[in-house]
């Protein structure tokens, strides 16, 4: 018989569709859906917790990884396939080297290095007659064809769930979940090596912020979060990063947005606003037993300091552990996967264009 071990306790209390946030050990599939044998493939697998970012160098955003069942299904896979998107449709990279199979990653560009940033995340690995998590500090760059697994002298320890954003000199990695907890240390990524910054992080330790660069103010923000106290997201998690400090924020309507989990957020280059859509406000103790969780499907937008909910005639199905990202060709915003309310991944893509939703594969 097939033994699990339980994950760390801090991610107990995540929905079981959340597989970016690690809510239980999973059994990884021995044929994972990478270039090889996805090749029949238009669009990526259903999937959540992917990474996917804007790769500002080649004007397309690319996407890795992700998990591909529900985490109810504790036969669950991670990918470790990369795709990219034109500005009209999918496409599987076939990549001779690329990270192993995992979710939860922190991903970035890094504009001053032409390069796309990936660290860490959560696999799984086979133990005895049994299968456990495994956290990951390995960190690889991508140049629009190829992965390079790279070797700096330093590194943050190993941790799922952090997040990472570029502050316009380097990119800013905060938080995640680690060996002995949730984190609050912010590190810096130079090019080569990873430098821990001073001064720590936001006052709450936290895994699952979404760390976006607010270019219209020239700052790092930290938008919601998925550190429950023991199931409890009602306090504000909402944090502003000027290159030397984090600066607690509160009001504005915030609390519609720090005081939830799993939402996908971006920048919007061409209105000059953040967009935030979906998520959850509930996260039970239970993961896979609890009352269900108010996934939702609205759209919040705002400029860092105050928040509003536009109503709009049509949007995505409600959703969390989506992703989401600006797309230079098309000046829309992407939003991809995720997964709904009864636990069904998607691999839907929708276009944001300011006022609507459009769905386009």
């Amino acid at each position: 018989m097939e033994r699990r071990r339980k994950s760390r306790w801090w991610l107990a209390g995540l929905p079981s569709v959340l597989a970016a946030f690690g809510a239980a050990a999973v059994l990884a599939s021995p044929s994972q859906p990478g270039a090889d044998n996805a090749a029949a493939a238009s669009v990526p697998a259903p999937r959540v917790g992917q990474g996917m970012v804007l790769d500002e160098a080649r004007r397309q955003v690319v996407l890795f990884g992700g998990g591909l069942r529900s985490m109810a299904d504790w036969r669950h896979a991670w990918a470790d396939d990369t795709w990219t998107w034109s500005g009209s449709s999918w496409r599987l990279m076939r990549t001779p080297d690329h990270p192993s199979a995992r979710g939860g990653v922190a991903m970035a560009s890094y504009a001053a290095g032409k390069q796309v940033v990936l660290f860490g995340g959560q696999t799984t690995v086979a133990v005895g007659q049994g299968h456990e998590d495994r956290l990951l500090n390995d960190t690889w760059t991508w140049d629009g064809s190829t992965w390079t697994k790279r070797s700096p002298a330093h590194s943050p320890p190993a941790r799922a769930d952090a997040s990472m954003a570029f502050d316009g000199q380097r990119l800013v990695l905060y938080g995640g979940a680690g060996q002995a907890g949730l984190m609050q240390d912010t590190w810096a990524w130079t090019g080569d090596d990873w430098l821990q910054l001073s001064g720590g992080g936001p006052a709450r330790p936290q895994a699952g912020a979404q760390l976006v660069r607010d270019e219209a103010q020239g700052r790092v923000l930290a938008i919601q979060s998925c550190a429950p106290d023991r199931g409890n997201l009602q306090a504000s998690h909402h944090a502003a990063f000027d290159g030397a400090g984090w600066t607690e924020q509160t009001g504005g309507g915030l609390d519609a947005v720090s005081a939830r989990c799993g939402g996908a957020v971006a920048y919007d280059r061409m209105r000059r606003q953040l967009i935030v859509f979906g998520g959850t406000y509930d996260l039970p103790d239970n993961a896979l037993t609890g009352p269900a969780r108010r996934v939702q499907g609205d759209t919040l937008v705002g400029d860092g300091a105050s928040w509003k909910v536009l109503a709009t005639a049509a949007a995505p199905p409600a959703r969390i552990g989506a992703t989401a990202s600006f797309d230079p060709n098309s000046g829309a915003v992407i939003l991809f996967g995720g997964s709904s309310q009864g636990g069904v991944l998607l691999n839907d893509t929708w276009a944001w264009d300011g006022s609507r939703w459009r769905s386009l594969v």
